[in-house]
């Protein structure tokens, strides 16, 4: 009894037993993990030799067990297939066979297993979703505060940052857009309660940021959008409307021919970069001309009747955007389009006035 050890491995712990009629128990010369693997290899190749037919009545026959289950059982079903799986890995490296399977298989192969991964997951409901990504979540964070999840993060964002500098503008623009159509496919697919929960996620994300992090996003996406007007200026794509076009001739022909069209003027308000696009510059002068059209920058309606509908609040902010230029900027003029249309000469005017008494026309 005492000198009994497991034919495979050799160990004397954890022997498997066997109790007769008589209630004599015998222990046997194999261990539980060695048994768990001979089972699971016996089970296989003789899944493997069966017929189809026989296949799917030994599946349909476990499905009705486990639907009869109880879900004590179930778990202890599950807690041994664990303990024997994790003690499976360890012996024979089933994670690095894994990876180096997926390495060497075809991308329709992996497509098609991601397909019908989704399948399963959109045609589950609400509730086995939520379970799913919980349990997901839970796995992802075991793994990234290991030591090799940690390491592998870091590898990934370094070579993810070193192909997206070697990119041009114009992929990255691609890029970002391809991501921004997915998001949207993504968000259309979702019920109302998961829009808010999405809201609310983005909301805690947004509020939990320093006011430095804020400050730098903010000063990123203005300068990606002003690239992104100043490559649609030089190619020709930028949307202009027919009076800017006009003042821009009138402007070449009678006061600057130097004349230069959406210049980004930067100014630092209360510790923050602004950018702000001007229309016009005339080196000549040393001037910026502003275009404005009357609704569009609120000036047809009162600032209490803006507050009522969502384009009222967007022209008021454009309004308040206004006036804090002509706070900020000194050498700046501005004319309505309603004036440029009914007599452009007052652009003369109101040039020759700001360059005189250093005020608005």
């Amino acid at each position: 009894m005492k000198n009994k050890k497991c034919k495979y491995c050799g160990t004397t712990e954890n022997l498997c037993t066997r109790t007769m009629k008589t209630k004599q128990v015998f222990i046997l010369n194999i261990c539980h993990s060695c048994r768990s693997n001979l089972i699971s290899k016996t089970t296989k190749k003789a899944m493997a030799e069966l017929p189809s037919e026989k296949k799917e009545k030994c599946y349909t026959a476990f499905k009705n067990f486990w639907e009869t289950c109880p879900d004590d059982k179930k778990q202890e079903i599950l807690e041994k297939r664990g303990n024997a799986i994790k003690e499976s890995d360890k012996t024979n490296n089933r994670k690095e066979k894994i990876s180096e399977y997926w390495k060497t298989c075809d991308e329709s192969v992996i497509k098609e297993r991601i397909k019908k991964q989704l399948e399963t997951f959109n045609n589950k409901t609400l509730e086995e979703r939520n379970k799913t990504k919980e349990k997901q979540k839970e796995s992802l964070l075991k793994y990234h505060e290991s030591e090799i999840g940690k390491a592998k993060h870091e590898e990934r964002v370094l070579h993810s940052t070193l192909i997206w500098a070697n990119k041009t503008d114009i992929e990255k623009e691609e890029i970002n857009k391809k991501r921004s159509l997915i998001m949207k496919k993504n968000y259309d697919t979702l019920s109302a309660q998961e829009k808010e929960e999405y809201r609310q996620r983005i909301s805690k994300s947004i509020n939990s940021m320093s006011n430095e992090a804020k400050q730098q996003k903010s000063e990123k996406i203005s300068l990606a959008n002003i690239k992104r007007i100043e490559r649609d200026i030089a190619n020709g794509t930028h949307r202009t409307s027919k009076v800017e076009v006009r003042c821009l001739e009138y402007i070449k022909e009678n006061i600057d021919e130097n004349i230069q069209y959406q210049v980004t003027y930067k100014h630092n308000h209360n510790g923050k970069n602004r950018y702000w696009i001007m229309d016009f510059y005339l080196p000549k002068f040393d001037l910026y001309v502003n275009l404005d059209g009357l609704y569009w920058h609120g000036h047809l309606n009162t600032d209490e009747e803006l507050k009522e509908t969502k384009i009222g609040k967007a022209l008021l902010k454009c309004k308040e955007k206004d006036i804090l230029q002509n706070q900020v900027i000194d050498n700046l003029v501005r004319i309505s389009d309603i004036e440029f249309n009914k007599n452009p000469f007052l652009l003369n005017q109101a040039i020759e006035f700001r360059l005189e008494n250093d005020m608005y026309f």
